[in-house]
């Protein structure tokens, strides 16, 4: 957003939160819970007359519960479903069509998760979410294949370093490093830029990730042995310092 921002484009963040910065420039900030899809088309309304049709949408809404799934009830697993994946169909019904109808065409932006591959302890529904989330860009692009002028970009990244995950610790420093967001940025940035429909998956293990489905079931128990993933929600604690949810915003 905020490189977007200096370049001289207007950028529209939906969040229910208000910002951290409010100091980088061409960036509106409109309140809306993107698991609502009422609200959303309410600030659709109000973005087409304030800054025009969007041309790039980034789907990047997400919480995180961190709770084994029998200690979460119902409404934590929905609100993680609306937010983490329903809010996709949301934004794209709401905002594709319009990329359709301009010349210059359009980009969408998946942020998926290599967790929608793997799984993990104390991330069912997040998982879930994510996996639905691959599934569902993987489906878009093969329908809008007829659209050439229609880019989509999916992203997996593996752990990053916001307040998302705060206090979870990475399995592996080596095999699975951290990722900084501004890493991925530059990647989806690059590729937008280019004109692309790729796939983007940082660090190193995630462009490889799909090998690991294909291995016996034997070796994946001892690859998830070694590489600790399912011990690492153990020391979650979220924004607020214990467990908890944390939304990030949606950029458009």
């Amino acid at each position: 957003a905020e490189v977007y921002g200096m370049r001289g484009a207007t950028v529209a963040v939906l969040d229910k939160a208000d910002l951290e910065s409010t100091d980088a420039r061409g960036i509106t900030h409109y309140k809306c819970d993107v698991s609502d899809r009422a609200q959303i088309a309410s600030v659709a309304a109000e973005i087409e007359r304030d800054l025009g049709t969007p041309t790039i949408l980034v789907n990047n809404a997400a919480v995180v519960t961190g709770k084994k799934l029998l200690d979460m009830d119902m409404a934590e697993v929905e609100r993680s479903l609306s937010t983490n994946l329903l809010s996709h169909f949301y934004t794209i019904k709401q905002f594709l069509p319009g990329m359709l109808r301009k010349d210059t065409g359009g980009t969408i932006v998946t942020v998926s998760s290599v967790l929608g591959q793997l799984g993990a302890a104390q991330l069912s529904d997040y998982a879930a979410a994510k996996a639905g989330v691959t599934a569902l860009h993987k489906s878009l692009a093969a329908e809008l294949q007829e659209f050439p002028e229609i880019k989509t970009i999916l992203v997996t990244p593996g752990q990053l370093s916001t307040p998302l995950f705060a206090g979870v610790r990475s399995p592996s420093s080596f095999i699975a490093p951290v990722v900084e967001p501004v890493d991925v940025a530059k990647e989806i940035i690059s590729a937008i830029d280019l004109g692309l429909s790729d796939h983007i998956a940082m660090p190193l293990y995630a462009r490889w990730i799909d090998w690991y489905n294909v291995l016996p079931v034997g070796l994946q128990k001892i690859a998830r042995g070694i590489s600790g993933i399912d011990k690492g929600m153990q020391t979650f604690t979220g924004r607020n310092g214990k467990a908890s949810s944390e939304k990030k915003p949606s950029l458009i």
